[in-house]
């Protein structure tokens, strides 16, 4: 299998950063708020600057939805992988539960998405319509990882599949 496009390495990096610093940032607040108390605590400004950091964490964790995702070539099919976790806030690579879908030659797929300057703006869609008639659409999926390149790549999959025909 040839790779296409892949965000494995990605997706890691994003899930142990985040099993690292959301429970240690959340553990430092209830700390302070605790340790205020009796006395004792990080003062005032460190306080507030680290609930405006959770608040702020909390929220954009709330509008992101990060997946797993990788395409790959299988003699002349198209294997997508995609992973989406259940939890938006701790969650862990699950490889049992990353899905493939194989898109064959007969099969049209359709790349809807939007690639903006900003980050967080930019999402992506996969729909296929198998020969039998039948649809299968992805969720908006966050691609903040993607590169001009790679989003030309993914713009290109289904141009690909047509001169692949015939």
């Amino acid at each position: 299998m040839k790779r296409i496009i892949s965000n494995e390495s990605w997706f890691l990096q994003l899930v142990y950063i985040r099993l690292i610093v959301l429970p240690l940032l959340l553990g430092t607040v209830l700390f302070s708020f605790f340790a205020a108390e009796r006395g004792a605590g990080f003062g005032p400004f460190w306080e507030s600057l680290l609930i405006s950091l959770l608040v702020t964490i909390a929220i954009w964790q709330q509008l992101q939805r990060p997946a797993y995702l990788e395409l790959l070539t299988h003699a002349d099919a198209l294997v997508l992988r995609l992973y989406i976790p259940d939890s938006r806030y701790l969650f862990v690579l699950r490889r049992e539960h990353i899905r493939s879908i194989i898109i064959h030659p007969e099969d049209e797929l359709r790349v809807h998405g939007q690639f903006s300057r900003w980050p967080w703006q930019r999402k992506i869609q996969f729909t296929i319509i198998r020969a039998d008639g039948s649809r299968w659409c992805s969720p908006l999926i966050d691609i903040s990882w993607v590169s001009r390149q790679e989003w030309a790549q993914l713009q290109a999959l289904p141009k690909l599949r047509y001169s692949n025909r015939s």
